[in-house]
C-alpha cells in the first residue's frame, strides 16, 4: 500500500472517528432533550396538582361560607322570634294594666260607697 493511499485511508479513520463522536454527541443532546422534557412534565404535573388543591380548598372554604350563612339564617330568625315575643309580651303587659286601671277604679269606688255608708251610719 502506497504512502498516499494508508494517508488516505487515514484520514477516513479520522473521519469517522469525528463522525461517530458527532453522532455521539447527538445522541447525548437528545437525552438531554428529553431529560429536559421529563423535568418539564413533572413540572406541569405537580403545578396541575397545585390548582386542584387550590380548587378543593376553594370548594371547602365556598362550603363553610354557606354553613356560616345559614347558621346566621338561623340566628337571625330567633332574634326574630325574641323580637316577637317581647312585642307579644309587651302587649300583654298593656292588656294588664288596663286591667289593673279597671280594678283601681272599682275599689276607689267601693271605698267611695263605704265612706258614704259610714257617714249616713253615724247620723
Amino acid at each position: 500500500m502506497s504512502s498516499d493511499t494508508n494517508h488516505a485511508q487515514a484520514d477516513t479513520n479520522h473521519a469517522h472517528t469525528d463522525t461517530n463522536h458527532a453522532q455521539a454527541d447527538t445522541n447525548h443532546a437528545h437525552a438531554d432533550t428529553n431529560h429536559a422534557q421529563t423535568d418539564t412534565n413533572h413540572a406541569q404535573a405537580d403545578t396541575n396538582h397545585a390548582h386542584a388543591d387550590t380548587n378543593h380548598a376553594q370548594v371547602h372554604t365556598n362550603h363553610a361560607h354557606a354553613d356560616t350563612n345559614h347558621a346566621q339564617a338561623h340566628t337571625n330568625y330567633a332574634h326574630a322570634d325574641t323580637n316577637h315575643a317581647h312585642a307579644d309580651t309587651n302587649h300583654a303587659q298593656v292588656h294588664t294594666n288596663h286591667a289593673q286601671a279597671h280594678t283601681n277604679h272599682a275599689q276607689a269606688d267601693t271605698n267611695h260607697a263605704q265612706k258614704n255608708e259610714n257617714r249616713l251610719g253615724t247620723r
